[in-house]
């Protein structure tokens, strides 16, 4: 099965998300140096679909990021169902 995104080699890259790293500038920097997918840090699914600024600013990301991961985090599967559809494709 072929990656649905241009990547370089056969095998895309992954950069593996790292808490208190992987923001928006550690991740463009990625991308800038072959990382063909970035990811971000766990994020809160409660946070998320409660509009805690703190745990959407985890999630802000630019084009040049993607494809990004949004690596989510919970109990409730219907509070992860439902923060995982906040977010645009």
């Amino acid at each position: 099965m072929d990656f649905p995104y241009p990547v370089q080699y056969r095998i895309p890259l992954f950069l593996a998300p790292m808490a208190g790293v992987s923001e928006p500038p550690f991740r463009v920097l990625c991308r800038g140096f072959g990382a063909d997918v970035v990811v971000s840090e766990f994020l809160s699914s409660e946070g998320l679909r409660r509009g805690i600024k703190s745990v959407h600013d985890g999630a802000y990301f630019t084009e040049s990021e993607r494809p990004i991961g949004i690596q989510l985090y919970g109990a409730d599967r219907d509070a992860m169902a439902e923060a995982a559809g906040l977010w645009p494709r």
